[in-house]
């Protein structure tokens, strides 16, 4: 069984026991409790500052759809906080900006406004991994699981593209026209892990990238046996959670699989395990990673 497989079978099977409802409720309260908690990934930009209000678990949320893609999952899960919120007013959500023409020039994550000060703002949410690869000539560079994406072009984009929207002429009127707003300031809020070389001492640097972001290591599939001689079964972490703080409630939920499993899968994709509490999350890439995609 693969690990789609795997967590296939756990989803059905909690949905054949009654139990898929506590599974939904302990990962959503997870997501949400890790988007009040988690470092944050990127400091303030020049585009845009790092919006870092404090926010809090407004008592019993409703499920989030795991049926989605993990980006829109966690704007799900941050629009549930920011509606939660005393303070905040959450005006629009993924709010399309279109040219005349009527294509598509890009979108507002979240439009946001203070009840104390008046305030509203663009607000860009991310959630994103990346690895750190040392070069020959001691040169870093960082590409994601899926190695067509890197940080580095990333960040060119979101500076370039995303934190810049709000300033174009179209971006203006639809504001103006919809909400009354002249104009509004641009902040951003970027969750995920650096993944450093497993056996590496230097830690990388990636550009813009917080000193206390949350690091972990990587691995290839044929290092496996080099570092975890001793494991013979670990506990999958799936997508949806990679971002999440991992309790001990959460842990216990998890599935576990022998590491004959993990290795032989993981030769096909990128995974995230448990590696108990000495190492924590590790990261494994298939072996010709990141020369896939």
């Amino acid at each position: 069984m693969n690990f789609l497989g795997v967590a296939e079978h756990v989803w059905n099977a909690a949905k054949a026991d009654g139990t898929m409802s506590c599974i939904e409720e302990l990962y959503t309260r997870a997501l949400l409790e890790s988007l009040c908690a988690a470092p944050l990934l990127v400091g303030d930009l020049p585009e845009a500052p790092a919006w870092e209000a404090e926010l809090q678990v407004a008592g019993r949320s409703p499920a989030l759809n795991f049926e989605q893609k993990l980006g829109h999952l966690y704007e799900d899960a941050l629009a549930l906080l920011i509606e939660g919120s005393e303070r905040w007013e959450l005006l629009a959500k993924n709010l399309q900006v279109q040219g005349e023409g009527g294509q598509t020039l890009g979108e507002m994550d979240f439009l946001v406004k203070d009840r104390e000060s008046g305030w509203s703002f663009q607000l860009e949410l991310a959630v994103k991994f990346y690895l750190s690869v040392w070069e020959e000539d001691g040169s870093e560079r960082y590409p994601g699981p899926d190695p067509r994406d890197n940080w580095i072009n990333k960040l060119e984009r979101m500076r370039e593209r995303q934190l810049r929207l709000a300033k174009r002429p179209e971006a203006r009127r639809l504001l103006e026209q919809r909400f009354g707003l002249d104009e509004v300031s641009v902040c951003q809020r970027v969750y995920g892990f650096i993944f450093d070389p497993m056996g590496e001492a230097r830690l990388s640097a990636p550009p813009k990238v917080r000193a206390s972001a949350r690091r972990a290591k990587w691995l290839r599939v044929s290092e496996f046996r080099r570092w975890f001689p001793e494991l013979e079964a670990v506990k999958l972490v799936p997508k949806c959670l990679w971002p999440a703080l991992l309790g001990e409630e959460l842990l216990a939920s998890l599935a576990s699989v022998p590491v004959g499993t993990l290795l032989g899968e993981g030769q096909q994709r990128c995974t995230l395990f448990w590696a108990g509490e000495s190492e924590g999350v590790v990261f494994l890439v298939p072996d010709r990673w990141p020369e896939y995609g």
